[in-house]
């Protein structure tokens, strides 16, 4: 009779631990959460997952503009500032220090057309120096076959689509941005050989920058130098000169 009442009691004990065990788990937490199989809610700790399409490889550079088109420095900066300076100069520039030499460019294009004209400029960070210097006018003649004309053939745009010629279609904005530039370009050949014309040369130098772990530099790290024939076709107005 003893042996059956401690039975009964072990069989109380231990119906009363698995009603406590079965107290502590939430209500609504699913077996796979209780047993921590894959798929439960909650933070997880990682690197995100790549999202597909939306990757940029490294080391590839994004073009840069150049001096004609819809988005070229001639139309943001004005033909002569731009062609005198030269893009790949105008590129290694701020927006500010670009408005001010393509600015000073066409000061000393216009200013003491028998003299020699010097403007030296600093950018605001001290790391660039532009100087623009332009020579006494000479004939148009004088300068044909000079190989600092611009191409005029790079200033245009590709022929259009079959279907953009016909009939009311509206013209492009390359179309048109490259039309005006062409207009503010002057074929050489087609000026009277007395015309004024002069030669302007842009030169960049530009500091090296110090990097870490070598010693500070003391020679200038590159030299650019752009040059340009600009004619006066009127009593006030100047245009770079292409072949």
């Amino acid at each position: 009779m003893g042996l059956l009442m401690q039975r009964v009691g072990l069989h109380r004990v231990v119906a009363a631990a698995l009603s406590l065990g079965l107290a502590a788990v939430p209500v609504g937490q699913s077996a796979q959460a209780q047993f921590g199989l894959p798929g439960i809610p909650g933070p997880r700790i990682g690197v995100p997952l790549p999202v597909p399409g939306v990757r940029i490889a490294p080391g590839i550079p994004l073009p840069l503009p150049g001096i004609y088109g819809p988005r070229g420095f001639g139309r943001a900066l004005g033909i002569i500032g731009a062609v005198a300076v030269g893009a790949v100069i105008l590129n290694r520039l701020s927006v500010y220090d670009r408005r001010e030499v393509a600015r000073r460019a066409r000061v000393v294009v216009e200013k003491d057309t028998n003299e020699r004209v010097v403007d030296t400029y600093k950018s605001k960070d001290g790391l660039h120096q532009v100087t623009v210097t332009a020579e006494p006018v000479q004939k148009a003649s004088d300068f044909v076959d000079d190989p600092a004309l611009q191409k005029i053939e790079e200033t245009k745009a590709p022929a259009p689509a079959p279907e953009a010629k016909a009939k009311g279609a509206p013209k492009s904005a390359t179309t048109t941005a490259t039309a005006t530039e062409q207009t503010d370009l002057v074929k050489l050949t087609e000026l009277p050989p007395e015309t004024d014309c002069r030669r302007v040369t842009t030169e960049l130098e530009s500091k090296a920058q110090p990097v870490k772990g070598k010693p500070q530099p003391t020679v200038s790290e590159a030299k650019q130098t752009n040059v340009s024939i600009m004619c006066k076709t009127d009593t006030t107005t100047w245009k770079p000169a292409g072949a």
